[in-house]
């Protein structure tokens, strides 16, 4: 079971770490772009980032 808990913790670690990396790159480039014309929904402008779930975490920490 503890190993499980590690191989969980770990996972969601690192898609932590790819979501903020995400927001960065999506912060930075919404700032290049700041020059061209800014669309009525800032989500358009920037790439979606999405959470993942416990329940991927764990299942990506079974097939892994």
């Amino acid at each position: 079971m503890a190993k499980n808990q590690n191989t969980f913790e770990k996972m969601r670690r690192e898609a932590d770490k790819k979501r903020k990396a995400n927001e960065k790159r999506a912060r930075k480039q919404l700032k290049n772009n700041d020059g061209a014309e800014v669309a009525a929904e800032p989500a358009t402008q920037r790439q979606a980032v999405r959470r993942l779930t416990d329940a991927e975490i764990l299942r990506m920490a079974r097939n892994a």
